[in-house]
Formats: structure tokens, C-alpha cells, sequence
């Protein structure tokens, strides 16, 4: 697991280095999920952004949450069907989708 976390948790520390220097990469940050409880504030603290902004900020953060939250049900979902009928299993997985 912490072989993981390292590579996750990388644009987090980046996005904390740049903080005390705003720039485009840095408004970038504010709107990419894993970086964006770190930098939005950030921003809003300086006055750099307008309150929609901020709101599509959150947006795009929880989408990518639930798009990731489905992803990994749906790879649970496979891996433990492995005593079944796959193509039948994956059937109702892409039925389900749809």
C-alpha cells in the first residue's frame, strides 16, 4: 500500500510547493481532484478566484469521486464473480451501466 500512496499523494505535495507563488499551474492545480482541497483554498484566500469557480471546483471533484467509487464497485463486482458464469455476470454489469 505505500508503494501506492507515494504517487497519489505526489501532486498534493507539488500543488503545497507552489502555493506561495500562484501561477497558471498553479490555478490548474485548483481544479484537478487531488489537488484541489489544497489549492482552491489557497486561491480563495488570496482573493484569485470568483465564487463559480470555486463551485465548478467542487463539481468537477465530486464527479471524478463517484466516476471512481463506480469504477471500483464494478471491478469488485468482476474479480468476486469468478465462481460464476462470466459472461453472463458481465451482461448484467453492462445492463446495469446502461
Amino acid at each position: 500500500m505505500q508503494s501506492l500512496a507515494f504517487p497519489l499523494s505526489l501532486p498534493v505535495f507539488v500543488g503545497y510547493i507552489l502555493a506561495g507563488n500562484p501561477s497558471v499551474f498553479f490555478d490548474v492545480l485548483a481544479y484537478v481532484p487531488l489537488t484541489a482541497p489544497l489549492a482552491m483554498p489557497v486561491l480563495v484566500g488570496l482573493g484569485a478566484v470568483a465564487w463559480w469557480q470555486v463551485a465548478v471546483s467542487a463539481v468537477i471533484s465530486i464527479v471524478c469521486t463517484v466516476a471512481v467509487a463506480k469504477a471500483a464497485a464494478d471491478g469488485s463486482a468482476r474479480c468476486s464473480l469468478a465462481g460464476t458464469d462470466i459472461r453472463a455476470a458481465l451482461d448484467d454489469q453492462r445492463k446495469a451501466w446502461w
